[in-house]
């Protein structure tokens, strides 16, 4: 996504994002364990 797309999202979704994001990780090292 390009810089201006990042500002016009509200930050209750960027949060949502992150959170998404973070169990992604989470995930990831779960597997390769």
């Amino acid at each position: 996504m390009a810089v201006s797309d990042t500002m016009s999202i509200p930050m209750c979704d960027l949060r949502v994002q992150l959170a998404i994001y973070q169990q992604r990780i989470l995930r990831k090292l779960h597997a390769t364990k």
